[in-house]
This record gives structure tokens, sequence and C-alpha cells, in this order.
């Protein structure tokens, strides 16, 4: 992967998803990227099923170039564009991708967050959540009759 011009790291990966905030709670999000708000103009990078040492994403600016060169051991791989076949690379062929900032305009009926959205959809109020009490005061809160794990 080349950012701003200059290579930057090597995924050894089933995939690499390249992702616009708008798009990041789908794929992104599955292959271990961030929830990242729309209002963000940024293109995020996840490597989907790594198997290299570096697992880790990106997000990137918009205004840097970010492009995708195909490794020498790799094979013919397919290029999807929301989850449409785009084209087919070779090893030695390069990606570039090109955001087009403010492309997507996205109408919404209601008043909810993004945040809300999101916690909704993807059932954030199912995880794990740590009992909080009040103090004497009122004011400050304590985290209370959390088991002890052994280590």
């Amino acid at each position: 992967m080349r950012a701003a011009g200059h290579p930057f790291v090597s995924y050894a990966a089933d995939a690499i998803v390249v992702a616009t905030p708008t798009g990041s709670t789908a794929y992104s999000f599955s292959a271990g990227g961030p929830i990242v708000s729309p209002a963000v103009e940024a293109l995020l990078v996840t490597p989907v099923a790594p198997h290299s040492a570096y697992n880790r994403g990106l997000v990137m600016s918009c205004e840097d170039q970010l492009a995708l060169d195909i490794l020498a051991g790799s094979g013919r791989l397919a290029v999807e564009a929301d989850g449409n076949l785009a084209a087919n690379v070779e090893p030695g062929d390069r990606i570039d991708l090109i955001p087009r900032p403010g492309a997507a305009r996205v109408v919404r009926l209601g008043r909810s967050t993004f945040y809300e959205r999101a916690r909704r959809k993807l059932r954030l109020t199912d995880s794990a959540e740590i009992p909080v009490t009040r103090g004497d005061d009122g004011k400050h809160a304590a985290i209370r009759n959390l088991s002890a794990r052994p280590p």
C-alpha cells in the first residue's frame, strides 16, 4: 500500500477493504475496522483476515494519495466496488484510488443521530455494561460489585 505517494505497508490478507466513512460500518467494520462518523472526510483501509504480523487498518485523509500495488507473489485478483466486479488485476499492477469528497448525499427521515443509529443497528446496547452507582453527594460515579477475574 502506498500512502501520500510513498510505500507504507505490505498486507498479507484475504482482501483489502477501502471504504468511506459512510460505508465503514459494512465491510470494513465486519473486518475489524473502526466506526467512523460520516461527517469525517476520510478513506479507511482495512485488511480482511490478515495473516501477517501487521494487521491494523489505516484512516487516511481524502487529500492523501492512496494506491495499492499488487505484489509479485499474488495471483490474479478481483477488484469489487459496492459488491460488483469492477476489474481484475495481475501481479505488478497498481490500483490508484481517488476519492470524490462529498459525492454522496443522504436524506434522513427522523431526528436520530449517526451514533444512535449505529448503536441500534450494531446492537451495542447488548454489549457488556458496567453497573454505575452515584456517590453520597449525587455527583461522583462509582463502579461497584465487579466480580474479580482470575489473572
